[in-house]
């Protein structure tokens, strides 16, 4: 289904009378230091032959609510790469979540671009996050990084290496019923045309 905006998206979700159980809460603090010794183990930028060059590697400043898409996608892809991702992760991942809108309310009290749950999350280190939208790409990037430290923890040191799994990956963020995780994969294809050839795949390793 092609959805027009994020009006749209809203009322498909409450029409459909489901939702996901939204992102998990935080890390324990024995949990945090366990995944951040995964990350310093493994180094978190794997560098596949397809990856782009050093460009698109350093944050640029927020474009607006009312900005057009591909600037919004620009500045997520730049977030993403200056921490080592991917930079159509969290395209792929607001696309589907928020038609790549600061969405003001959602189902339940889901809000912002990946439609972080209020309750769980407006503390801490995102305090104030419905506010600032830099704060819900930092949640992105730590959920990010944390779900491919458990990864390769476990043994699958290539989890995340190759775009087919961007999907999987930004599921593995989100979580949502295991019914709709095929459904970030599927806008691989807009978040690359939306960033352009310069902010897509890894950054490269200098």
């Amino acid at each position: 289904m092609k959805l027009s905006g994020a009006h749209t998206l809203t009322a498909v979700r409450l029409g459909q009378g489901r939702r996901k159980p939204r992102c998990p809460g935080p890390l324990t603090r024995l949990g945090a230091l366990a995944l951040a010794a995964a990350v310093a183990a493994i180094g978190l930028a794997p560098a596949p032959a397809s990856a782009a060059g050093t460009k698109c590697a350093k944050r640029v400043a927020y474009p607006g609510d009312n900005a057009p898409k591909g600037a919004i996608a620009n500045w997520m892809a730049h977030g993403a790469r200056a921490r080592g991702l991917p930079g159509e992760l969290p395209v792929m991942a607001s696309l589907v979540e928020s038609g790549l809108r600061n969405i003001g309310g959602g189902d339940r009290d889901s809000v912002g671009f990946f439609q972080m749950r209020v309750g769980i999350w407006n503390t801490g280190d995102y305090a104030g996050f419905p506010d600032h939208p830099q704060l819900q790409l930092k949640w992105f990037g730590d959920q990010a990084i944390a779900a491919r430290a458990r990864h390769v923890a476990g043994g699958d040191v290539d989890y995340g290496r190759a775009p087919s799994s961007w999907g999987e990956w930004d599921a593995d963020v989100i979580r949502p019923p295991e019914q709709y995780r095929g459904r970030y994969q599927l806008r691989l294809d807009e978040a690359r045309q939306l960033i352009g050839r310069k902010c897509r795949g890894f950054p490269r390793r200098r």
